[in-house]
């Protein structure tokens, strides 16, 4: 599953979502952290954030459904 999460980091998300992602789940900055150092608003860094977990989620879904076939 970690490997399919690599992925669809790679291939389906923006980079500026990744670079969130990363802070916030790998460095464990702070949604107001991240705004500030992306340059973002700490509103749409919630939003990005969201979206990126909702990406991964949607495709562990369908991997969970492949692999139970």
């Amino acid at each position: 599953i970690l490997r399919n999460c690599s992925r669809v980091l790679e291939e389906k998300v923006p980079e500026q979502q990744r670079k969130a992602f990363a802070l916030r789940y790998i460095d464990n900055y702070s949604t107001r952290e991240i705004a500030k150092t992306l340059g973002k608003s700490p509103q749409a860094i919630k939003i990005s954030l969201f979206r990126t977990r909702r990406t991964l989620a949607d495709n562990n879904r369908k991997l969970n459904q492949v692999l139970s076939a």
